[in-house]
């Protein structure tokens, strides 16, 4: 699945929004970022270097949504 997120991250805006991880319908992680680009690929660095609870969130997540906001 991390493969289908990380698709997402490659349209992911270089703007201000919100981002969601969710695993079915239920929101795991919802965050915020002054750039949802640069904020997204941060998750997708090399799995050695993501805190465990990090790791564990990536592989239940089933979907990663973003939303455009005017600021952070």
């Amino acid at each position: 699945m991390r493969k289908a997120l990380n698709k997402k991250l490659h349209v992911a805006p270089p703007s201000a929004g919100v981002y969601i991880f969710w695993r079915r319908k239920m929101p795991l992680y919802i965050g915020k970022a002054a750039n949802l680009k640069q904020r997204l690929a941060s998750y997708f660095q090399k799995s050695s270097q993501l805190p465990i609870k990090i790791q564990k969130m990536l592989q239940e997540a089933t979907r990663l949504e973003t939303i455009q906001t005017a600021s952070e």
